[in-house]
């Protein structure tokens, strides 16, 4: 991707984002492409170093969204609308959701600010997030918030 291209999608991506979440910084434009640069900067430079694709991106949303998601819920909701959606019912995703915050509560807060109101080091909580709720979807597969698997396999999150 060259270098537009790439502002574009992360651009889309932190516009999307605070549309939906974060609306009174979803107006501010000048914040919304400065955001979008340092991302694709970053994403480009951890490219450049030779780090796989996967972490450059990884790295890139971290800067992209960094202290914009303060919120379990939403964190929660995002991991498992990217990462999860086959295994869950999405009209009980909000019940699920309320329940696995609590199971999910000590890695919170671990990476939580509580001075400035966000978390910190995305990929490590959602890393730590991902783990806990592989073992949590796998003791739990009968779950009535869950959808039925036929099969009986390992656990993994839809990104492997």
């Amino acid at each position: 991707m060259n270098d537009n291209k790439n502002v574009e999608y992360f651009l889309a991506k932190i516009t999307h984002y605070t549309k939906t979440h974060l609306k009174p910084i979803h107006e501010d434009d000048d914040f919304l492409h400065y955001r979008s640069r340092l991302a694709t900067k970053a994403y480009e430079g951890c490219l450049a170093a030779g780090n796989p694709e996967n972490l450059s991106f990884e790295i890139a949303n971290d800067i992209l969204l960094d202290g914009l998601r303060a919120n379990e819920f939403v964190v929660l909701s995002d991991l498992l609308d990217r990462e999860y959606q086959t295994y869950m019912q999405y009209a009980n995703r909000h019940r699920l959701v309320v329940l696995l915050i609590t199971c999910c509560e000590p890695v919170f807060n671990k990476y939580v600010d509580r001075q400035h109101g966000h978390f910190t080091q995305m990929a490590a909580l959602e890393k730590e997030l991902r783990e806990i709720l592989t073992i949590w979807f796998t003791e739990n597969m009968s779950h009535p918030l869950l959808r039925a698997k036929k099969e009986t396999r390992m656990l993994q999150p839809d990104f492997l």
